[in-house]
């Protein structure tokens, strides 16, 4: 140690040199190997969006877009009529349906009668319940489709669901029960393309059942499927779905009347429509009518082209019929569905109201994709196109069970 003169300052200074002492480069200054970006920082490939809510979005969006499309439809055809419509759904929640037999169709009228409290009036809110349900067919059609038998089955049964609404929409009726009529067959016709178990069959019948008398159906596929299935096994029947058909059908029975029984108020449709002879009465014979309706259609024709109704009714018996000679075992039971309902609609509907064939489209609109089996092979789900294709850079590697990461 030395001192240093400074004025009146002394200073300590070290004998060795200051630069052994302090180094040129602060250690603490170098980065850090430490603060490298580590590999798990990268965005890791699970957020890139999703293959399968992608498509979703774009589904509702048509369907919507086509929901509006069928509304306008709706009031150019109906016109003034649809007020009709509007008219028989609260008369349904008020006691005083236009008919007995509506008095049971309690589910859609009261679904829109709480709309109505968010709308602030009830015809607001039958409009805003017509459109969404035409949506919500819309994109079950090409989600259950596209389960079922791939991506291009599943447009081709959309564009098919809405072609045959509109050939179906005639004055002066469209109910609110059509419309989720729809909705309710499409997924029936999904449970048995795809096999499901009797517990999906009975809670969709459980509220078929409150919407429409043909939920009753269901109830009837229930039965006939495990009893044909088991004649041709050999084998005794499923228990389980043959019980639960029976319980279904009878209580379905009884739940109906029991229903236009206690609701009721007045049936104020023989006096609206002077008919007082169907005062009272839950279904009439018309079998007769709906013939010379049938003949009508052939012999005049004109530019309507209302032979086009009773021709979709041979096309949903004909392919009927090619169902169960393509797999008798699996499609018989819902043929015979099928069939019950043209042969009901026939004694008991009327035929110039045509909307008593749209429970009938998603039959049509999926079924007949059954009769191409390449459907299923071209698009499936493992084998689709990713939307966002992976970018492989250094270091990525790219696998079809799991997008692992590591650094090379």
């Amino acid at each position: 140690m030395r001192n240093i003169g400074i004025g009146k300052a002394s200073v300590l200074v070290r004998n060795f040199r200051i630069a052994d002492r302090l180094p040129t480069t602060n250690v603490r200054w170098v980065p850090n190997v430490r603060w490298v970006p580590n590999v798990r920082w990268v965005p890791n490939v699970r957020w890139v969006p999703n293959v399968r809510w992608v498509p979703n979005v774009r589904w509702v969006i048509v369907s919507l877009l086509f929901a509006f499309a069928q509304f306008r439809m709706i009031l150019l055809i109906l016109g003034a009529a649809y007020r009709n419509s509007i008219d028989a759904a609260l008369g349904v929640v008020q006691g005083q349906p236009h008919w007995r037999v509506f008095q049971s169709r309690v589910l859609s009228p009261w679904i829109i009668k709480g709309l109505s409290i968010l709308t602030g009036g009830f015809p607001l809110a039958h409009i805003f319940f017509v459109i969404a349900m035409t949506a919500l067919a819309g994109w079950l059609m090409l989600s259950l489709t596209d389960r079922c038998f791939g991506r291009r089955a599943a447009w081709g049964a959309f564009f098919l669901f809405h072609l045959l609404f509109c050939l179906l929409l005639a004055p002066p009726w469209l109910y609110a029960w059509d419309h989720a009529s729809i909705i309710l067959f499409t997924l029936f016709t999904y449970f048995v393309l795809t096999g499901k178990d009797w517990r999906w069959f009975a809670v969709l019948f459980s509220v078929a059942i409150f919407n429409r008398e043909s939920g009753l159906y269901i109830a009837l596929w229930m039965i006939a499927d495990p009893l044909v299935k088991a004649v041709l096994d050999r084998a005794r029947p499923q228990w389980a779905m043959l019980v639960a058909g029976l319980v279904c059908f009878g209580s379905g029975l009884v739940l109906l009347n029991m229903l236009r029984d206690l609701l009721l108020v007045k049936e104020v449709g023989p006096a609206l429509f002077n008919m007082p002879e169907m005062a009272g009465r839950n279904f009439q014979n018309n079998f007769v009518m709906n013939v010379n309706f049938i003949k009508n259609f052939f012999e005049n024709i004109n530019f309507y082209f209302n032979m086009l109704i009773p021709c979709l009714m041979i096309c949903i018996l004909c392919l009927s019929f090619i169902l169960s000679v393509r797999d008798f075992r699996r499609y018989f039971s819902l043929a015979l569905v099928q069939v019950a309902s043209v042969v009901s609609i026939l004694v008991f509907g009327v035929i110039s109201e045509t909307r008593v064939l749209l429970e009938s489209i998603p039959f049509l609109a999926m079924g007949i994709w059954v009769l191409f089996p390449e459907a299923e092979k071209g698009t499936s789900r493992t084998n689709r196109r990713r939307p966002f294709p992976l970018v492989k850079s250094a270091g990525f590697t790219d696998s079809a069970d799991s997008m692992d990461r590591t650094v090379s």
